[in-house]
């Protein structure tokens, strides 16, 4: 199921951007199709485009918002069963063994104990 609701995601998605990018302006939306303004008494004037692509963007801006939450929703309530985050990551700290802490070294002018030069000295 919800790899449909996925799919239809996506076409309505692409749907939505087409009728977006569609849309130019108030006066010559989708004007070259079904007549326009050289005919006022065509299919798909001037005005009736507009509104036609209008509310065709609405539907599908609804339409992809109630899919997004069925997405959202379902997806929730899959992720109920392996629990949280949260509750992940405190389980791992547990897991995880303490670092060893090396010794500090020497200050400036002592020289440690059991420490041999880098470079042989020459005497």
């Amino acid at each position: 199921m919800e790899h449909i609701l996925l799919i239809i995601h996506v076409f309505i998605a692409l749907s939505l951007i087409v009728s977006i990018l569609i849309q130019r302006t108030s006066s010559d939306g989708m004007s070259g199709m079904g007549g326009g303004q050289s005919n006022p008494s065509g299919l798909l004037s001037g005005r009736a485009s507009a509104n036609l692509l209008t509310r065709t963007t609405a539907i599908l801006a609804a339409l992809f918002i109630i899919n997004s939450l069925v997405l959202s929703v379902m997806a929730s309530r899959g992720s109920r069963e392996q629990g949280s985050i949260v509750d992940s990551l405190e389980g791992k700290q547990q897991q995880i063994a303490p670092v060893e802490k090396k010794p500090a070294a020497p200050a400036k002018g002592e020289k440690a104990k059991d420490s041999k030069p880098a470079a042989p000295i020459a005497e």
